[in-house]
């Protein structure tokens, strides 16, 4: 998510995204209980988007594989929503952690470290390990957490924008 909203170029993208991190923020309990439904049909969106993309330019990165798993995770997601909360909460914490493994290694590898890195990495690896350990019990604090993410890169990507139309 970082990514997309780093690369966005339309300011009003970045809103619509920004206002959805601040409902994030605001209605987490709500939003989990719509959550197996929204991340089930957008997988499934996602790879009906890859196939049409390989098919027209046969140069996509992600193929057959990928489009298989965000089928069977999709239609997992959608058809078992009640207890895909478990399911959705043990992928974000083990992709949370592998995410924090990636940029560790980066940092070791370039010999720079920062204060601010290890404590938010600090932060993601015990929010990974509690969502682990109780998936339904915390899936609504990582919610407001992930909310929050995208709040600040949402309002960083719109200043950016601003600022860039402006030069």
């Amino acid at each position: 998510m970082k990514e997309f909203i780093r690369n966005l170029e339309n300011k009003y993208l970045a809103a619509a995204i920004l206002i959805i991190g601040i409902l994030m923020v605001v209605f987490p309990i709500r939003l989990a209980a719509a959550f197996p439904w929204a991340l089930g049909s957008a997988l499934i969106v996602r790879a009906v988007v890859v196939i049409i993309l390989f098919m027209k330019y046969r140069e996509e990165k992600k193929g057959p594989g990928r489009v298989l798993l965000y089928l069977i995770l999709g239609f997992t997601f959608l058809l078992n929503s009640t207890e895909a909360t478990g399911i959705i909460g043990t992928i974000w914490a083990a992709f949370s952690l592998v995410e924090v493994a990636n940029e560790i290694d980066e940092m070791w590898h370039e010999k720079r470290f920062s204060f601010l890195f290890l404590l938010t990495a600090a932060a993601s690896i015990v929010l990974s390990i509690l969502l682990l350990l109780n998936p339904f019990e915390h899936f609504a604090v990582h919610i407001r957490v992930f909310g929050l993410e995208i709040i600040f890169y949402s309002l960083a990507r719109i200043a950016a924008i601003v600022k860039a139309r402006r030069t």
